[in-house]
């Protein structure tokens, strides 16, 4: 689907254009020029920046002599460099699946399953090779979550139906002990079947601990989200998130270096905050929109030093487009502060051009990277947009992204992604596939490094 060439109605058009990103090509502010992360055909990528220019991609090619099963390849750049290197074939899945995440030491993790549907870790660090991969033992998986801990603590989480026979959800979960660099079988960690649905995420912590979040069917049913603690001596008992309501969107785990954790809830008709201090339980989840505010799911960003910033685009009804974006903050594991409004983007479309946010990663001392599209109707009916990126510290101004050139016609460019490392490393990157039928047209990556 489309919004160009005067298809759909201009309201139809902002509301597609939340999903849609665009390709920028002007290298700026420290910015490397845009360059080709994968060949054309890829139709998945995964992506992960570290310290010193160091960053990992992976990415899937389908066979097309066989249905359903792809090659999946990685590509390293080394600190210094100033392009990935040539890529290296990790193996064949019927999944394009990759999971990729890199650790403040440089500790490089990457899960992907199998053609058996078993999932395996591989792990390098900047200065090496990959070592050979670790099969998860106990059950199969095709789209685990990952996250790294601060001393190489690591977790694994997906949500599995063993079958056709047996469709029942369960919420699986794999530590990596820091000390050994195993990770366990999967365990289940979830106990009622009525809580499991769709949504998880996650954060280790330290000395082989971890914490899981997932969400119930959003079914109309009343039911609040669950959380587990897992350790060595194996997994709490779920307990509930008080006040959690139905996530129709998603929801996103992080926590800062004192161990307080931030747990965003996109919901279908608002966005909710829940914040637990270390050692403690999740208090109410607080819905930080108004009544009136359909919210979009929002963004999470946490520093390391304890700045929680949560944000949204505000939209009075879902049958419009965004009127603003607002955002509440948290220090330190503090209820979160009234919203507030970000001054300076531009969305009244009557008035020409509007950015529309499509990611965000946290930045040390709080600030946060963000990557916007910009959008505009052209004189013939069609609809325009490109890419910007820029850096924004919650309660200062906010300066307009420098956008790079209008993204060609004919081409629906999905998704729009911006990570982070702790240093203050980010990579951005988009995949683009042609309009008309959907030809995957690969994958295009550009970075801005803290050496």
């Amino acid at each position: 689907m489309s919004s160009k060439g005067g298809r759909f109605t201009a309201a139809t058009a902002i509301v597609l254009a939340l999903a849609l990103g665009c390709a920028g090509s002007a290298a700026a502010d420290g910015w490397t020029k845009p360059r080709p992360a994968t060949p054309k055909g890829a139709v998945d990528m995964s992506a992960a920046v570290g310290g010193h220019g160091y960053a990992v991609i992976a990415y899937a090619m389908p066979l097309s002599r066989r249905p359903f099963v792809v090659k999946l390849f990685t590509r390293v750049k080394p600190a210094g460099r100033k392009d990935f290197g040539p890529p290296r074939l990790l193996g064949r899945s019927h999944s394009g699946w990759t999971n990729l995440e890199i650790g403040r030491r440089g500790l490089t993790l990457l899960s992907w399953s199998g053609l058996d549907d078993r999932l395996r870790v591989s792990k390098r660090n900047p200065r090496g090779g990959w070592a050979p991969p670790q099969v998860i033992r106990g059950g199969e998986s095709s789209g685990a979550q990952l996250a790294i801990g601060r001393d190489g603590t690591a977790v694994l989480y997906d949500v599995i139906a063993r079958s056709v026979r047996d469709p029942e959800r369960r919420v699986m979960a794999s530590v990596r002990d820091p000390r050994t660099g195993l990770f366990s079988d999967w365990r289940k960690i979830s106990t009622d079947i009525e809580r499991v649905g769709f949504k998880g995420a996650a954060v280790a912590g330290t000395k082989g601990r971890a914490t899981v979040v997932f969400t119930p069917p959003c079914d109309g049913t009343a039911r609040p989200s669950s959380w587990v603690d897992i350790g060595p001596g194996g997994a709490t008992e779920p307990k509930l998130i008080p006040n959690s309501g139905c996530v129709a969107w998603d929801i996103d785990l992080q926590a800062d270096d004192q161990g307080n954790q931030y747990l965003r809830l996109g919901l279908l008709t608002g966005v909710q905050l829940a914040i637990r201090g270390p050692g403690e339980d999740f208090g109410p989840a607080t819905t930080v929109t108004a009544p009136t505010d359909s919210g979009d799911g929002g963004y999470l960003s946490v520093s390391r030093g304890g700045q929680a910033t949560l944000l949204w685009g505000h939209t009075e009804t879902q049958s419009t487009g965004r009127t603003s974006y607002l955002y509440v903050r948290s220090v330190n594991g503090s209820a979160p502060s009234p919203a507030r409004r970000i001054p300076g983007v531009r969305l009244d479309r009557h008035k020409g051009r509007i950015d529309l946010l499509q990611d965000a990663a946290p930045l040390p001392q709080g600030r946060i990277a963000m990557i916007f599209e910009e959008v505009w109707e052209a004189r013939d009916g069609d609809w325009k947009e490109r890419v910007g990126t820029t850096v924004w510290r919650p309660g200062g101004p906010f300066r307009r992204p420098r956008y790079g050139s209008v993204q060609p016609k004919l081409t629906l460019v999905y998704p729009v992604e911006i990570t982070t490392s702790h240093q203050g490393s980010q990579l951005a990157w988009w995949g683009r596939e042609g309009d008309l039928h959907a030809d995957a047209l690969g994958y295009t990556w550009r970075g801005r490094f803290v050496r």
